[in-house]
């Protein structure tokens, strides 16, 4: 195809998978030496990649969060366990220099990767959600798939359950949303996940519906699993998360978005 003098190649489908974790690192002092489990996770992460694995794992991303202390994030990427070949440097930003806990592996080389912080938190000391301890907010890259551009977010929302809480996790959605007609103009490709500590069902105290409505993306659980159905406000829909974690009964605060390009 020829498109002013340029040579254009066809595009051809392709498969990667994505995966969001919420690995609940926090520092043995401000909960459990969770050592043990971070160790577990780690060869799953490999396996969820890996085709000779007992997972039929393909390339991917894979997008953390709460990765706070250092010696888990030395487990969670050691080169002998983790074999993604771009894994993003561990942050010691915030009050308390452990970061804002988001990593990210990937099988497909990525540029211009950049965190940024939340404007609006609540919370510290142990007290709703202890979210102003860190420098939680979203992490921006784009990555390169088999010559395709995707623009890839992660993301960390406030935590508590308060209404000061839920007033800045509604800025932090607000702050995404402008952050990514920012960033990712009209035609480019868009994938967001991350622990969003977001319902549908909370709405109007939680706005997670304004990913969909203003940036123009479409929410995997809702369209696959939830017959296109967004959940409406009311009581948590929950009945199924303890059988059937990701199935229509069961919606989760971990969430994954995409937009076509």
């Amino acid at each position: 195809v020829l498109l002013s003098g340029l040579h254009v190649a066809e595009a051809t489908a392709q498969q990667f998978s994505v995966l969001s974790y919420n690995v609940r690192g926090l520092p043995a002092l401000v909960i459990e030496d969770r050592t043990a489990e971070i160790a577990a996770i780690a060869p799953l992460l490999e396996d969820y990649h890996d085709a000779g694995g007992q997972h039929a794992g393909i390339a991917a991303i894979v997008e953390l969060q709460e990765v706070f202390d250092q010696g888990y994030y030395n487990t969670l990427t050691a080169p002998a366990t983790v074999s993604y070949p771009f894994i993003t440097p561990k942050d010691t930003g915030g009050a308390q220099g452990i970061g804002g806990g988001l990593d990210r592996l990937s099988d497909f080389q990525y540029t211009s990767y950049v965190r940024t912080q939340w404007t609006e938190c609540f919370g510290s000391f142990g007290q709703n959600g202890s979210d102003c301890d860190t420098n939680k907010g979203y992490s921006y890259a784009r990555h390169t798939i088999d010559g395709a551009v995707v623009d890839v977010y992660n993301l960390h929302a406030d935590a508590g359950q308060d209404p000061s809480s839920q007033a800045a996790r509604r800025a932090n959605i607000s702050q995404l949303v402008a952050g990514i007609n920012a960033r990712s103009m009209a035609g480019t490709a868009v994938i967001v996940m991350g622990d969003t500590n977001s319902l549908y069902t909370r709405t109007p105290n939680d706005i997670i519906d304004d990913l969909r409505t203003g940036a123009g993306l479409a929410d995997v659980w809702v369209e696959l699993v939830n017959g296109g159905v967004v959940p409406s406000a009311g009581p948590d829909n929950e009945a199924g998360c303890f059988t059937d974690p990701s199935g229509a009964g069961c919606e989760l605060v971990d969430k994954v978005f995409y937009r076509s390009g």
